[in-house]
């Protein structure tokens, strides 16, 4: 299965095609799709292909952007600034809060 962004009214796709696309996330105001893409290097036999994994938000035609990049952009200069300060992070604590002990592996 694959996911495909194509020009109003052709066929023509605007972008590489998304392999074994997932539905992360969908609202009123549209969808989070998930997958790989392949990049192809060289169109000879011994082509060479780079994938990456990417992610769509998706919305009709019209609908107002979902992201606020400004708000966005303040939040990473203020998340990068308390990392500074203080290089502990509790979204990567490993420690359970109501047990006090690590995660089992």
């Amino acid at each position: 299965m694959q996911a495909l962004l194509l020009e109003p009214g052709t066929r023509n796709e605007l972008l590489p095609a998304l392999l074994n696309p997932t539905v992360i996330a969908m609202n009123s105001l549209g969808m989070t799709v998930e997958g790989t893409t392949a990049h192809q290097f060289r169109n000879t036999a011994k082509a060479r292909f780079e994938y990456s994994k990417e992610r769509w938000l998706c919305k009709p035609p019209g609908a107002k952007a979902v992201l606020d990049t400004e708000k966005l952009m303040r939040q990473s200069a203020e998340r990068l600034k308390r990392a500074l300060d203080n290089p502990f992070d509790p979204a990567h604590d490993d420690i359970d809060d109501h047990t006090g002990d690590q995660p089992s592996m």
